[in-house]
């Protein structure tokens, strides 16, 4: 048995509910459509007047919010990172030990060291530092993002 046509009553409120969904529908197309120009062109030369104006030219940048998974999995892949590298960062920095170690030697025996030498040997230390520095920022962001979720939300 087929339901049949709807009573009188009820077939009014059928189309403008549709209509007003098509209309809301509408104003988020358009919303999203406006952030994204915003996002393309932000007026960053004029320094905020207020309140309002700070909420109004900055929430436009929440489309670049990602899912938390899109997140876990970039974390995922940079722990894998750093974890692959730290064993070969960590025979770098003990080799550098054993060069300083006869450097610190040869000095001892009143040989030299060439200021060449004494350049890259700088030059390689700024990039141990660098490599340690990202990786002890990859495992603080790890540590915080193992804090717990919802803890700052």
């Amino acid at each position: 048995m087929s339901p049949g046509p709807l009573p009188a009553s009820e077939a009014p409120r059928v189309r403008p509910q549709s209509r007003h969904e098509a209309e809301v529908s509408q104003r988020f197309r358009e919303a999203l459509a406006m952030d994204h120009h915003m996002v393309r062109a932000p007026e960053w030369q004029t320094p905020f007047s207020g309140t309002q104006d700070m909420i109004q030219r900055l929430l436009p940048f929440h489309v670049f919010q990602y899912p938390d998974s899109a997140i876990d999995a970039g974390v995922a892949r940079e722990e894998q990172r750093v974890e692959a590298s730290t064993p070969v960062l960590e025979l770098r920095v003990q080799a550098f030990a054993r060069r300083y170690d006869a450097l610190l030697a040869r000095e001892g025996d009143g040989g030299c060291y060439a200021p060449d030498h004494i350049q890259i040997d700088r030059q390689r230390i700024a990039a141990l530092r660098l490599e340690l520095e990202q990786i002890d920022d990859a495992r603080l962001q790890r540590d915080i993002s193992s804090v717990g979720d919802g803890l700052f939300w």
